[in-house]
């Protein structure tokens, strides 16, 4: 691709995805997540990735996967390998609210500390929703510090592209 989101869980990605998605001269693969790189870089080869942005033909390409916020360094190094012009966008969310709103995502899909959950959001405590707030993965998701600064280490500055999620809608 031309560019890749690296923006964490909760800070408008899908907003976005819809919106290039709309736009004539990007391309994004359907379903939004590619996830070439948290799931398949290590046994896939680089073409099955590839071949999802065949049918952009001359349009940018684009790859907006959230769960690229949390890559290990070695990712990160594969992917500068195989782009190192690429683009990085990140979309930056208030953080106690995308905290909010990705403790709320992961009750609705029952991740994390809500697995096997049987309770209503209503009947939950403020003890397992400060818990929740807690989780690894919940807080590793909106420490972008961590997550640029591992991608700064393979990629120029001059190549990212920041935008806060209040200003999304300048984007349109």
């Amino acid at each position: 691709p031309d560019f890749m989101v690296i923006s964490p869980a909760r800070t408008a990605t899908t907003w976005l995805f819809a919106n290039l998605r709309a736009h004539r001269q990007v391309y994004i693969p359907p379903g939004k997540e590619v996830r070439y790189f948290d799931r398949d870089w290590r046994h896939d080869g680089l073409d099955a990735y590839c071949a999802k942005f065949e049918p952009a033909q001359q349009r940018i390409k684009g790859d907006i996967s959230p769960s690229y916020s949390l890559l290990p360094s070695a990712a990160i190094a594969e992917i500068a390998r195989c782009n190192p012009r690429l683009k990085i966008v990140m979309i930056l969310r208030e953080p106690r609210e995308r905290a909010w709103s990705h403790v709320k995502h992961m009750y609705r899909f029952r991740e994390a500390g809500f697995a096997g959950c049987a309770l209503r959001f209503d009947e939950l405590t403020d003890e397992q929703l400060i818990q929740a707030a807690l989780h690894d993965y919940a807080l590793s998701s909106g420490d972008y510090a961590a997550t640029l600064r591992r991608w700064i280490r393979f990629f120029p500055k001059s190549q990212f592209h920041f935008r806060s999620e209040e200003h999304t809608s300048e984007l349109q």
